[in-house]
């Protein structure tokens, strides 16, 4: 390992001067639980705080990627605190942080900086995950979820998705259809890597119906999804997929489409 790539740990005297300069060039992290840091800052200013050896983290550019709460508690107390702290950390590390409450993957996609839309490119992640592996259901049905680390290694390989979470935000239709952004996401990219422009075309159309005339694939897929929006107990999303992925392989092999149905028990469609 390089002097340069070295993370440094030391204990440092934290200034309420220090925690400011630090927090404000914080990274973009989860909103602040403000019970714990009030809880912190009681600790400190009693004298009650506990070295566990878990450090305030900055990154290679100064930023604070953990350790917030700490930070602000020594704010609130106007109190300097002996606190050890881990410098020097590259950004690829985000995905493995965790102080003491759980990131879902979307906390990290976030804190990251790698979408505006970290639900939903999540969502889409674990779809496309799931499509991959051999079923749109996963982690159901006893299957090892991914990881937030192998999510993000596949965001790596697929970045072209975060465009596809643009996409599924970009218009309000769907909603009007009870599809979640993150189903479009993941939609729109699979069907992307096939052929962009015939993606493009056949979601839009599905979404505004601008065009299609009664009988066209596209046409019984958005009456039945219409249908689906408006009944008292929905389809499971597994079925309205499996049905958008169908007609979609129907109109890339120029076949006929007079009914959509899909079994519980059927194979789930490979996108064409």
């Amino acid at each position: 390992m390089t002097k340069e790539s070295a993370v440094k740990v030391r204990k440092m005297l934290i200034s309420p001067q220090i925690a400011e300069e630090w927090l404000g060039g914080m990274a973009p992290n989860r909103p602040l639980n403000d019970p714990r840091m009030v809880s912190y800052a009681a600790d400190m200013a009693d004298d009650r705080w506990q070295d566990n050896g878990e450090c305030i983290k900055l990154l290679k550019d100064g930023r604070v990627c953990d350790g917030q709460k700490r930070l602000q508690a020594v704010i609130l107390n106007q109190k300097s605190m002996w606190l050890w702290v881990a410098q020097n950390l590259s950004h690829t590390v985000m995905p493995t942080l965790d102080s003491g409450q759980t990131r879902t993957l979307a906390n990290q996609v976030s804190i990251a900086g790698r979408s505006k839309h970290a639900s939903t490119l999540a969502g889409a992640l674990r779809q496309l995950w799931g499509h991959q592996h051999g079923d749109i259901r996963f982690p159901s049905h006893g299957k090892v979820p991914p990881t937030n680390q192998q999510l993000f290694d596949l965001l790596d390989e697929n970045p072209g998705i975060n465009k596809s979470t643009e996409y599924a935000h970009s218009e309000k239709g769907w909603k009007f259809l009870a599809l979640m952004p993150s189903t479009i996401a993941f939609l729109h990219f699979s069907f992307t890597k096939k052929n962009a422009t015939t993606a493009v075309a056949f979601l839009d159309a599905i979404r505004d119906g601008e065009g299609l005339r009664k009988g066209q694939p596209e046409w019984i897929l958005r009456k039945k999804l219409m249908e689906n929006a408006q009944a008292q107990t929905r389809l499971p999303s597994r079925t309205t997929k499996a049905f958008i992925i169908k007609t979609w392989n129907a109109i890339r092999a120029e076949r006929k489409l007079s009914v959509l149905r899909f079994g519980n028990t059927e194979p789930f469609p490979v996108i064409r």
